[in-house]
């Protein structure tokens, strides 16, 4: 499976697209992990792509964040007080008594928004990036919610629509992918108001593997229920996670994608961990050797209570 996991900048900007040595670095590390997934339910790449040859049209509606929150809507879930703003104006005109994000349709892990704070984005330089987004299209914006637990549902579309399971998930204060509660199940309205969602996309015409994110959290004192913040039609990180729960030993286990910093800080060599297995006791290990030699992901698996993240 090709990991091409700038796949949204494809779609975005077209088959000129080229990742930069960051990227293309980190894209490296991740070449085998595809084998997770058995062969017979494989993709051929992490996302459609036209640097392929792929038609991605479709691909590029229902990945967008306006197709999502525009389903939310008709199905009768969407976030209260969040909108489309088609104006910089628009943007102006938001409701200064909340924090804001205001993210770009096929932005991706926590890239590609802005936080609004009374009116006015963290940097004043971030103006000119919301001028440059409006002009391919309307934003999504967002009341900022400080969320308590999330997750993603996950299916593979064909002939029919088959529910493949569900992890909790891990972001950070930015928004970015940390990893994944691998005991964490979505909750039974999630799951159900996702298999709608998977059937709206089989309806469109798409056929492959889609995710559906959810949260619980709060704005302010209020409770919010959101169990459909996001769509991604192709691989993520948590359809692997799904996988990954062969894997895992019983018990309360994270797929961890710590920071940099944090790898320096807990002193974590990689290809010293032993592979997990389901007879592994507690601590963390690395990931199978087949879909990660040597621990070239930079990932690991936690026993919760191992260590505080």
């Amino acid at each position: 499976m090709k990991i091409n996991l700038d796949v949204e900048y494809a779609w975005r900007f077209g088959n000129a697209w080229t990742a930069d040595a960051r990227m293309q670095a980190f894209m490296e590390r991740w070449t085998h992990i595809g084998g997770l997934i058995p062969a017979e339910r494989r993709p051929a790449s992490w996302g459609l792509d036209p640097r392929l040859g792929d038609d991605v049209e479709l691909a590029r509606k229902v990945n967008s964040k306006v197709f999502s929150w525009e389903l939310a809507e008709r199905l009768g879930v969407g976030l209260n007080g969040s909108c489309l703003v088609h104006s910089l104006d628009e943007i102006r005109e938001l409701d200064h008594n909340h924090a804001w994000l205001i993210k770009h349709p096929l932005g991706v892990s926590g890239r590609e928004r802005v936080s609004m704070i009374g009116g006015e984005p963290a940097q004043a330089a971030q103006w000119k990036w919301l001028e440059d987004a409006l002009r391919e299209g309307p934003l999504v914006a967002e009341p900022k919610v400080e969320i308590e637990e999330e997750w993603s549902v996950h299916f593979a579309i064909g002939s029919d629509v088959e529910y493949l399971g569900s992890v909790g998930l891990l972001t950070d204060s930015h928004g970015q992918h940390r990893g994944h509660r691998l005991d964490i199940e979505a909750p039974k309205a999630a799951v159900e108001l996702s298999l709608k969602v998977a059937e709206e996309l089989k309806e469109v015409g798409w056929k492959g593997p889609v995710s559906v994110d959810g949260f619980h959290g709060k704005i302010g004192q209020t409770s919010v229920f959101r169990p459909l913040s996001e769509i991604n039609a192709r691989v993520t990180f948590g359809r692997l996670a799904v996988e990954l729960k062969r894997w895992v030993p019983t018990g309360n286990v994270i797929w961890w994608h710590p920071s940099a910093s944090r790898i320096r800080q807990e002193s974590i060599v990689f290809e010293s961990l032993e592979q997990i297995s389901p007879a592994s006791g507690p601590g963390f290990w690395r990931l199978p050797e087949e879909v990660d030699p040597a621990g070239r992901t930079q990932t690991l698996l936690v026993n919760e209570g191992s260590l505080g993240i």
